[in-house]
């Protein structure tokens, strides 16, 4: 396998995360898909799981991180960014795992990703993968004017990127706060 260092590398990455994306897209409309093509089908065996629900919200945070600590060994992108990203990443997977081991007895709780925390990634990824592919482009010595107007907006994207996330990352430590009913 090609490694995150090369450009079939980087796309296989860049391919699996956007993948990843429309998963838990597909995974919460396939069953109104399929009720709406014969609405005789019992569609809950294909709804989520809670566990997997659960254990989707963690990998994916875990996964991020792992790509983020292969760009860092690699040096692929700038160390503050893949640093800021991991960071956030890390304490938004412990707040998720201490939130669902905390309401463990509670079947309907979700602590997936708030709106901003899905933008924010989405942002931050979107300038790290372009910060990535800067290196790779000027690793082969074919830079060219274009790569500064690509770096700033690789750069807005993280920085927009990352003030989202620090509001997500916040929501979700807010929500590790005991309740009026855990403190008696």
């Amino acid at each position: 396998m090609d490694g995150i260092d090369t450009p079939k590398g980087t796309a296989k990455i860049a391919a699996g995360m956007s993948l990843d994306a429309l998963d838990g897209l597909a995974a919460r409309y396939l069953p109104m898909v399929i009720k709406s093509i014969n609405p005789s089908i019992n569609t809950e065996r294909f709804g989520p799981s809670t566990f997997g629900n659960q254990a989707e919200h963690t990998m994916d945070k875990i996964k991020t991180v792992l790509v983020a600590a292969n760009l860092w060994g690699k040096n692929m992108a700038p160390k503050s960014m893949i640093a800021t990203l991991a960071i956030l990443e890390v304490a938004k997977a412990a707040a998720t795992v201490t939130l669902y081991a905390r309401h463990a007895k509670e079947e309907s709780f979700d602590a997936k990703p708030t709106d901003s925390g899905r933008f924010g990634n989405a942002l931050m990824l979107a300038g790290l993968g372009l910060e990535t592919i800067i290196n790779l482009v000027d690793k082969h010595n074919k830079t060219g004017a274009w790569i500064k107007i690509l770096r700033s907006v690789g750069q807005a994207a993280f920085v927009a990127g990352t003030a989202l996330t620090l509001d997500a990352t916040q929501k979700y430590f807010g929500r590790l706060k005991p309740t009026d009913s855990e403190h008696r």
